[in-house]
């Protein structure tokens, strides 16, 4: 697939480990100007902070932060910028981890409405503390989720970075150029998801 270009924008992947897989969270973001190699570094740096803080401490100290990538989506061979913690950033909760595919979905919602307007983070590293159920979570933890997500422009910001939703096609086809849209809320399912990627040996 072609490479589509998303102007004044970062993708920046978060990757951990868990029961010997690795998994990965990507969060997208948007400057009201070019992006430099400083604002990569910034975006890696924020969001390690930002995970550290904010949702590590409530999933399971079997997962593990192994380093942050940033990149500049301008074009195909824009900077690329990667950082590692500066001490362990794991998880804060000793209950036995859920099955690695077992994930909660933190929802982000635009301003505008229709698939290319929302966007989806599917959280790893759940702990059997968090479920009241077979098939939900305890409020308590849909709590800490809607939280983070809540907070996480407050790391970015100080940067002159935010969050975005990038949509690249439109009605099946590719766009010209990435649409990058502002996050203005924030929807926590309670419901468990799956991501067959994430069971072992399929990958990440």
């Amino acid at each position: 697939m072609a490479f589509i270009p998303t102007l004044n924008a970062i993708k920046l992947v978060l990757e951990f480990t868990i029961a010997s897989q690795t998994v990965v969270v990507t969060i997208s973001l948007g400057k009201a100007s070019s992006v430099t190699p400083t604002d990569l570094a910034n975006a890696c740096n924020d969001g390690i902070q930002w995970l550290a803080t904010e949702l590590m401490p409530s999933l399971t100290d079997q997962l593990s932060l192994t380093q942050a990538v940033a990149y500049d989506l301008s074009s195909a061979t824009a900077p690329v910028v990667f950082a590692t913690p500066g001490s362990p950033v794991v998880g804060g909760d000793s209950s036995p981890a859920l099955p690695n595919n077992a994930t909660a979905v933190i929802s982000w919602r635009t301003s505008n409405r229709g698939r290319s307007s929302r966007g989806r983070m599917y959280v790893p590293g759940l702990p059997t503390s968090a479920k009241t159920s077979a098939t939900g979570f305890s409020s308590a933890f849909l709590a800490v989720l809607a939280s983070a997500g809540a907070a996480m422009n407050s790391y970015f910001s100080p940067d002159g970075l935010e969050q975005v939703v990038i949509s690249t096609h439109t009605g099946g086809s590719p766009r010209v150029a990435g649409l990058a849209q502002p996050v203005t809320s924030v929807v926590v399912d309670g419901l468990f998801d799956s991501q067959r990627r994430r069971l072992a040996g399929r990958g990440i």
